[in-house]
This record gives structure tokens, sequence and C-alpha cells, in this order.
């Protein structure tokens, strides 16, 4: 199958019914996903304008979110707190946050 439905089923695709949360995240990653979020780094680094690109979480441990800005010459990686994590991603509101997760079966 090859429609929506049919990708829902076979977990293909998956759908969070409301706001995506950080423990969302983390279930993606665990379970091999790379997620990816679309956030404001200038919200993170006090930028008077939104600096808005996908970043790639690597994992969520307790009170922190590890995250690659593909866009930045810095290839280490990141890290915010939740709280922290949570602002970026919810500019300008909460419902815009979302999550893209991907893996090879």
């Amino acid at each position: 199958m090859n429609d929506a439905k049919g990708l829902l089923a076979d977990g293909a695709v998956s759908r969070i019914a409301g706001i995506p949360k950080i423990s969302d995240l983390q279930r993606y990653v665990d379970k091999g996903f790379l997620a990816l979020c679309n956030v404001n780094l200038g919200v993170l680094f006090g930028l008077p304008s939104p600096d808005m690109h996908w970043v790639l979480v690597s994992d969520c441990p307790a009170g922190a979110v590890h995250f690659i800005s593909p866009s930045e010459e810095k290839t280490t990686g990141r890290h915010a707190t939740h709280q922290q994590f949570e602002a970026i991603w919810s500019h300008p509101t909460p419902r815009a946050r979302s999550i893209l997760a991907i893996r090879n079966r």
C-alpha cells in the first residue's frame, strides 16, 4: 500500500496528536529514528531576528536536548536544557512545533 493509510498501518509513518513534547523526541531517538525539528536558534543566542532552520536531535537525556545544526560550521553539536529547547522549538508559539522522524527499515 502506498497511500497514507497504508503507510500509517505498516508503521512507516506515525502521527502525533496535539503538540509534540520532548518525550516524543526521545521516543523517536530511542527507536532509531533521525529526529529533525524546526527551531529558532536566534532565541537561544539572544539574536533580535529569527534564525529558523532544521536541527537533528541526537539525544534527550534527563534535563537536556543534544542536537546538531547542519547549517553551522561547528560540528561537535550543541545542547540546551529542556526549557531552552522548548523555547526555540515553540517559536512563535508551541503550535509551531514539529518533528520530522526518518528511519531506514
